[in-house]
């Protein structure tokens, strides 16, 4: 399915390229790969498509304050400039341009509030393919993916959108290199505190598991898992039955890269949740499986 979206930028007028009586140029990174809330849901938008898709934003026109009304540029009156040099920023894993403002073509109120950076935010307008496939990337989830990029204009000027600053916007080359030392800072606390709760409950780090807790299990505290160290299985009153046809799966637990030793205590784990919230765990496993999973429509 193909649709039309828009990711904003965040302009910081402070690296000025060129001011003359004709033009104002100013230094952007339009677009980085993330995660960012649409209306149908959050969307990824993958490094591999925004490099394929970065040519498409040289020559791309420019309008102020706002997208058209009919969300792509159709009028003339609409345009206030170009965009020009676009690269791609393999550091960044974004899109880098410079934003050219035609003077004659702006309120020379508006080119002013840019130049101050009281006006600091970009945005792109781009053509996508829907792709529903599911996942996460760096801890975050995401509903859908987009494809098959296509950026159709640059918005100036408007409200704070989806990539602002630091990560995106005009001019903030300067602070990307703190964004990224702050990001690997936290990955790397993460991790530690991941490998403590290895350490504590006996359970290794396993290859595909959640480094940190989900958002839709914020609330379960770690105890309520049957793995606390990958954040698997949470064993809560809404979620253990669930847990419970999942771990007598014997081939989950070659999936997750369990060993035997985990596994059981996994199992036993969930078996005394089970009594805590009032569920019976008979000494006939396969019809507490089945049980469990016709519960979980499985």
């Amino acid at each position: 399915m193909r649709k039309l979206g828009t990711v904003c930028a965040e302009v910081d007028a402070t690296k000025i390229v060129e001011d003359s009586d004709e033009y104002l140029v100013v230094p952007a990174v339009i677009a980085r790969e993330g995660v960012y809330p649409y209306p149908e849901g959050k969307a990824f938008k993958p490094a591999d498509e925004l490099k394929q898709a970065s040519f498409t934003a040289e020559g791309a026109w420019v309008v102020a304050e706002k997208h058209p009304d009919t969300l792509i540029v159709t009028q003339r009156k609409d345009i206030r400039g170009r965009v020009e040099n676009v690269a791609w920023g393999e550091d960044i894993s974004g899109i880098r341009a410079n934003i050219r403002l035609y003077k004659k073509m702006n309120d020379p109120q508006f080119i002013l509030a840019v130049k101050s950076g009281q006006r600091r935010d970009v945005s792109i307008g781009f053509f996508y393919d829907f792709d529903p496939t599911a996942g996460e990337w760096k801890g975050q989830r995401y509903d859908f993916v987009q494809r098959n990029l296509l950026v159709d204009h640059v918005a100036a000027g408007v409200p704070v959108g989806r990539c602002s600053s630091p990560y995106c916007g005009i001019a903030v080359d300067s602070l990307i290199n703190k964004v990224d030392a702050d990001a690997e800072g936290d990955r790397a606390k993460a991790k530690q505190e991941q490998e403590a709760r290895s350490r504590e409950y006996g359970i290794g780090v396993k290859e595909g598991g959640n480094v940190t807790k989900p958002s839709e299990f914020a609330g379960v505290p770690d105890d309520e898992f049957a793995d606390p160290v990958n954040y698997r299985y949470p064993i809560d009153a809404a979620h253990v039955m669930a847990a419970w046809g999942y771990i007598n799966q014997s081939d989950n637990r070659e999936k997750g890269g369990y060993t035997a030793e985990e596994w059981s205590k996994m199992i036993d784990k969930v078996k005394a949740a089970m009594k805590r919230h009032g569920h019976e765990v008979s000494a006939d496993a396969a019809k507490e499986i089945s049980r469990a999973r016709g519960l979980l429509g499985l």
